[in-house]
């Protein structure tokens, strides 16, 4: 049986949060990248492509890992994650009236 969690929700698409799901799904791992704006999440998004193009240019990663990573991210416009089999990651302590909904 593995420790690791089969799927992590990461609340907060900024770019703490886009960077936590970029690892996590470079990792392996299933993601769920929420926010409560989907324009937020696009530019947390357009954050994790380019942090893949830039490490693809350097030879650290080739074009199929990258596509494969960012198949694993799964979005949705909400500040809560279903937490059955998940383990939620909240990124978003910037703005503690938000955090403390989480």
């Amino acid at each position: 049986m593995s420790l690791l969690p089969s799927i992590v929700g990461v609340i907060g698409a900024g770019q703490m949060g886009a960077g936590i799901a970029q690892i996590l799904a470079q990792r392996g791992l299933q993601v769920i990248l929420s926010d409560r704006k989907y324009d937020i999440i696009e530019k947390g998004l357009g954050h994790m492509q380019r942090a893949f193009e830039k490490k693809i240019k350097e030879g650290r990663m080739t074009q199929a890992d990258a596509h494969s990573a960012i198949g694993r991210v799964e979005t949705a416009v909400s500040l809560e994650v279903r937490t059955e089999g998940k383990f939620p990651c909240e990124a978003c302590l910037a703005r503690w009236h938000v955090s403390s909904l989480v």
